[in-house]
């Protein structure tokens, strides 16, 4: 694994709102394929993976996948 997106301080403390719309998604684009990835790096199967990625965004901010 050699691309880990860089850590945005100011994208953190715009999650703080959830009703941020344009910060959740810019969060979900930036770590959605480093989740994957990092599944996939694990053994998971594709699908598998995925579930991950869903199941960890809901983890983060439940509305995010609504």
């Amino acid at each position: 694994m050699n691309s880990w997106p860089e850590t945005q301080f100011r994208l953190i403390e715009s999650l703080a709102n959830p009703d941020d719309a344009s910060a959740w998604k810019h969060s979900e684009d930036c770590y959605h394929s480093t989740i994957y990835r990092l599944t996939r790096s694990r053994g998971r199967h594709p699908d598998e993976a995925l579930d991950v990625v869903q199941e960890v965004l809901l983890a983060v901010h439940p509305q995010a996948m609504h």
